[in-house]
This record gives structure tokens, sequence and C-alpha cells, in this order.
């Protein structure tokens, strides 16, 4: 059984902290056997916000394609292909960035025409400037995108042996009990402007690497069960239009 898990970096910056914590994110996805996992940069795409168009009858023309014509048309195919998404964001008054926001909404398309992205895995995880910078709201409203999409969302889970295990070495404030606490909260941390200084937050790294295998694990069982009793069908896919 083959897994497919697409990894999407909101943040304006391809060599900046989300990317950094995505990229462990996708490795810990492809240490588990069967699972594939790709890192898409929204950063340098063109994605223009939605036009809520909708024709004279009041139909949305995203039943049938999205009436705009740029860079999200190559990625649309790759999260209908997908098991499982990993989203992530850089924090903008705490909030996801603009292009996340567009991205988000230009997936009407995904869920007016036939709900494409139903009973996929969908996790998240944040970088702010400050501790208490919006990690959790931006999370959040990457989980309400998920909620709306009729996926299955999780977090990085309870931690397990291999998570406890990478604490071990944590250094500075926070002792390796306490780490260990963070764990099933929002995964994600935040760091200064230097480049990589995210690394400095083994909190950051091992909660971004548990959100991979979390997000491929749950894929995993998932499909093995859709392929046991049927998966659904739904919106037009039910009567076949």
């Amino acid at each position: 059984m083959t897994i497919r898990i697409v990894a999407i970096n909101g943040s304006p910056r391809k060599k900046g902290h989300t990317g950094v914590l995505l990229q462990r994110a996708v490795e810990a996805a492809q240490e588990i056997p069967g699972v594939k996992a790709e890192l898409i940069h929204l950063a340098g795409k063109k994605i223009h916000s939605c036009l809520g168009c909708a024709k004279p009858d009041g139909r949305m023309n995203c039943r049938e394609e999205c009436a705009i014509k740029d860079d999200m048309s190559e990625i649309y195919p790759k999260l209908v292909e997908a098991d499982g998404l990993i989203v992530g964001t850089s924090v903008y008054y705490c909030n996801v960035s603009g292009l996340l926001k567009n991205f988000m909404d230009r997936c009407n398309s995904l869920k007016f025409r036939r709900y494409r992205l139903a009973d996929k895995v969908g996790g998240a995880l944040a970088v702010a400037a400050h501790q208490h910078g919006g990690v959790e709201t931006a999370v959040e409203a990457i989980y309400r995108f998920f909620y709306m999409q009729g996926m299955v969302v999780v977090n990085d889970g309870a931690p397990t042996y291999d998570d406890i295990k990478e604490f071990e070495n944590i250094k500075g404030p926070r002792s390796e009990f306490s780490a260990v606490w963070d764990m099933t909260h929002y995964p994600g941390g935040f760091a200064d402007p230097r480049y990589g200084a995210i690394l400095e937050d083994p909190v950051a790294v091992v909660t971004s690497r548990a959100l991979g295998r979390r997000v491929a694990r749950v894929a995993l069982w998932l499909k093995a069960g859709m392929d046991q009793i049927g998966a659904n069908r739904y919106g037009y896919d039910m009567i076949g239009s």
C-alpha cells in the first residue's frame, strides 16, 4: 500500500522557518514504509484570490472547474491524489499568511466540485516571531479549512516512545518532562528572523516530525479501512453529474 502526503508551505519565503519545519515533517513521514511525501512552496507561485464567481442561476462556477487559470491548476491534481495534507504557515497578525489564505479560498473548486478532499488526513503547523505570537490561532484557521472540506483533522498526537527519545537532549529553560507535555498541543514554534533559528527550538522540531508521522500513520489506517469496507461517495458523484 502506498500513501501520498503533500505538504504545503504557505510562507512567502521558501527559505524560512516554516519550510524548515515542514521539511522535517516530510522526512519523518517518509520514514514510514509505503509513504511518499512532497513539499510544495507557494512562494513564487501565482495564486490569485477567489473571485466568488457564480452563474446567473446562482450555481457556483467551480462546480465544474475554477475559472481562474494560474499556478493552482498544477497544484489541484496533487491535492486530489494525496491521502494526507500537512499545511504550514508563518503567522501574520495571529493568522495565516495572505498567500495561504488565497490557496485555501481557491480550494472551493475542490469542495463544490464533489468534495475532493473529504476523508483525507490534515495536519497543520505554524511559526511565529514571538512565543505568544499567534501559533494557536493560525493553526486553528487551517483546522477550520480542513473541517469545511470534510477532512480528518489530526495534530502531532500523544507522545510515542520515539518522540520522547528525541526530547532527551533538551537544554534550556524547559525540561524533558515539560517538553513532552507540549505534545498534542499546536505543532510549530517561534523564532527570531535568523534563517535556521527555529532549529534551536527542539520542541518545534520534534512536534513537527511527530506531525508528519501522525498524518502518515492515520492516512495508512484510513486507507486500509477504506479498502476493507469501501469509501464514501460525496456530492455530485452520488448522482453522476
